[in-house]
């Protein structure tokens, strides 16, 4: 189930639960394998974002699915170096392709970036719930 920011699990919307509180309710309700492999997937998709290349990539994917060879021709580096790039955005689902003949063409997948969107909004939430308690109301 995910939960964009600002909104509430319709179960406990009547009590007024933070979405903090809420994941909070909910993670008891995940095995360790599952909180492992979701460990997994942010590590990996951070990971792949760290570079600026990368990052490039998926602003470039962001417009449209576009042919290898024009996203590697909005960078400056050898195929084979930009390929390397690709298969790390690939290797962690955040980037697609489909070959069609002799042009493969690459598209975004949203389940990566809807994940880590999750988790920093979750994390964002506690962050100001914890900002808000230290610090005292001016008066």
């Amino acid at each position: 189930m995910t939960f964009q920011q600002g909104s509430e699990c319709p179960r406990h919307r009547k009590r007024g639960i933070s979405l903090a509180d809420q994941l909070t309710i909910l993670t008891p309700r995940f095995t360790g394998s599952m909180l492992s492999h979701m460990t997994k997937q942010l590590d990996s998709f951070f990971g792949a974002m760290s570079d600026p290349t990368r990052r490039a990539v998926i602003e470039q994917l962001a417009s449209g699915p576009a042919s290898v060879s024009a996203l590697h021709a909005a960078h400056n580096m050898a195929l084979p170096t930009f390929m390397r790039h690709l298969k790390v955005l690939q290797d962690t689902g955040i980037v697609r392709s489909i070959k069609k003949g002799r042009v493969r063409t690459c598209h975004i997948e949203a389940a990566p970036l809807i994940a880590a969107q999750g988790w920093l909004a979750w994390q964002r939430e506690i962050w100001e719930n914890s900002v808000d308690e230290d610090i005292p109301s001016r008066r």
